[in-house]
């Protein structure tokens, strides 16, 4: 049995990262300029901010989640043109985005952990959209919460590990560009093993 521990994720992604980090930096740096950027027109108008930032903003940093993906599975080189490679399906990206936002802002109406435990069941979503092309956004959802049914809290310490990082970038602010690649890419194995461990029923959708 494949074991799920936070430190094989971390381990893998910083051997992924090794040779690769200067490339890694700079999409990061990107994407965080690109996000800054949207969240700055909130002091325009706070409904300029929310169409920037979902339309735009929220679709870059799903293209850096997939810079990494593919950094981790194919050791391809980090580049700021592949931020945008979401916008070749901008359709199924965004309905996946609202969709996903609306289903855990309404499980967090009940209480606050319900929407942190489906927010976790719907994490997958992106990759999937990206893997498997002739999935809906709904089907994707579905299959999200399929492969994660019974790692949800494997991938909640996955994150909670990174509490440290966060702080020093937050403290830093420049300290996220180290912080976002080696985030994403260990999310990206973290997937990756959800996949590797799936016995083929990737191939049906179930609910």
């Amino acid at each position: 049995m494949e074991s799920f521990k936070s430190s094989i994720f971390k381990d893998k992604a910083l051997k992924a990262l090794s040779g690769k980090w200067k490339p890694s930096v700079i999409v990061s740096l990107v994407t965080m300029l690109i996000i800054g950027g949207s969240i700055a027109f909130q002091h325009v108008s706070v409904l300029l901010y929310y169409a920037v930032f979902w339309l735009f903003g929220s679709i870059v940093s799903i293209g850096c989640a997939y810079v990494f993906l593919d950094l981790y599975r194919d050791k391809k080189e980090p580049r700021v043109a592949d931020l945008f490679t979401p916008f070749r399906q901008y359709g199924r990206i965004v309905t996946c985005y609202i969709q996903v936002l609306m289903f855990t802002i309404l499980w967090s109406l009940l209480l606050f952990v319900p929407g942190i435990i489906k927010g976790l069941s719907y994490s997958m979503s992106y990759f999937i959209l990206k893997d498997r092309p002739e999935l809906s956004p709904a089907e994707a959802i579905k299959e999200s919460m399929r492969l994660m049914n019974g790692h949800k809290a494997d991938l909640f310490i996955l994150q909670l590990s990174f509490i440290g990082w966060t702080i020093l970038g937050l403290i830093t602010v420049i300290g996220f560009i180290w912080v976002i690649p080696y985030i994403n890419t260990s999310i990206a194995a973290f997937y990756e093993q959800l996949r590797n461990k799936d016995t083929g029923s990737l191939n049906t959708v179930t609910e």
